[in-house]
């Protein structure tokens, strides 16, 4: 995918692995314009082929979607060209939009630029950013969050620190940003928040309706200072309430605990950009042994569910399957395997006749390389 007019052509990946639901020993996948259209054998794949097509040879390199950093500052544009590199086709920036914004996992900036879907110059081509600014909680009640106060087309939503905030000022942030179609993050940074929280939730939900506030799409953060009894505080105060959690994998004291309440989880680390590989290491070999998870679970959240989290996309975001979008990064690998959390059996078999796909292994080999980054079939990285 090297010249001007290839982007018309059907491209043909094949001689690898290809990470994919649709077909576990997937070898070979083809992208037609935006889309993925087909994955398969390589014998399929002989069949396929026609002159029309230009074929990559992936030299046994592994294929996958590519990944979401759901959480980022992006203070300026030479740090979010550089995100390709590491695999990652989107990121959604929370930088801060206003001065009375107190976002405890970044610095305060005075970016003021309105909310929305960005394209960031990485050269000739485009890495988007979607935008989820972090601002006063009390500013999104009161309609005076930035300069630029009506978002645009694309916006996520907005993010805010709950701070000591009252129920007052937690049910009016949620009000006003699901009056406005836009999904509220809350960064948690108290202990003890869980009950006004869900007092707040309660309220919003007596005034828009139970199913505006299920299907708000709320998602927290917990600040690092927080334990993990404090966070599970907060989660049990919230039983009931449908919502998701962006963590940090370099620092969360809980990762499988969400997923046996079955809350989505994505990851962020808020102000330091996404190590993809390295994060899901980290949530394989958590330090906590009841919290870790597997590799899987780990890449998936990066993935499939950060898309879910965002509501964006379409249904078949963050995969390769036919009619998905061809946004995928390609690897250089030593090995592949299916990695269970590291000292616990795996919730799935691991036997080939399983048809569960193979992720790079993480224990002693080197971390994958990024060869190449493509977000719906544009090049945005190649090394």
């Amino acid at each position: 995918m090297n010249s001007a007019d290839s982007a018309a052509r059907p491209v043909l990946l094949r001689n690898g692995s290809v990470y994919s639901t649709a077909d576990p020993f997937a070898s070979a996948m083809i992208v037609e314009g935006s889309q993925v259209v087909w994955v398969g054998s390589e014998q399929a794949a002989d069949s396929l082929a026609d002159n029309r097509m230009e074929v990559i040879d992936l030299d046994g390199d592994l294929v996958t979607p590519a990944f979401v950093d759901s959480a980022v500052t992006l203070e300026a544009s030479e740090q979010a060209s550089g995100l390709a590199g590491w695999g990652i086709a989107v990121a959604v920036d929370v930088a801060c939009v206003s001065r009375s914004a107190a976002d405890p996992a970044q610095s305060n900036s005075t970016d003021a630029s309105p909310v929305g879907t960005r394209a960031v110059d990485t050269g000739d081509r485009e890495l988007t950013i979607l935008r989820w600014p972090t601002a006063g909680l009390t500013d999104i009640g009161a309609g005076t969050a930035s300069t630029d106060a009506v978002p645009s087309t694309g916006s996520v939503g907005w993010r805010a620190v709950t701070g000591d905030a009252s129920e007052a000022d937690l049910e009016g942030f949620l009000t006003a940003c699901i009056t406005d179609s836009l999904r509220p993050a809350l960064v948690v940074d108290r202990p003890g928040t869980g009950p006004v929280l869900r007092t707040a939730l309660e309220a919003a939900r007596e005034k828009l309706g139970v199913h505006a506030v299920n299907a708000s799409g709320l998602r927290l953060e917990f600040a690092k200072e927080l334990t993990a009894a404090e966070i599970q505080a907060v989660l049990d105060a919230l039983d009931g309430f449908g919502f998701s959690v962006c963590m940090d994998p370099a620092t969360t004291p809980l990762a499988a605990e969400y997923y046996r309440r079955g809350i989505p989880v994505a990851l962020g680390g808020g102000h330091t950009p996404l190590d993809p590989w390295d994060a899901v290491k980290s949530l394989v070999n958590h330090p906590e042994p009841e919290q870790r998870i597997s590799a899987r679970a780990a890449f998936t959240a990066a993935t499939r569910g950060a898309w879910r989290a965002l509501g964006q996309g379409g249904p078949l975001a963050g995969q390769l399957v036919p009619g998905a979008p061809a946004t995928y990064s390609r690897w250089q690998v030593e090995a592949l395997m299916v990695q269970a959390a590291s000292g616990t059996g795996a919730s799935w078999s691991t036997d080939p006749r399983a048809r569960t796909p193979l992720l790079p292994a993480l224990e002693d080999e080197s971390l994958p390389v990024c060869m190449s980054t493509v977000a719906e079939g544009r090049e945005l990285y190649a090394r």
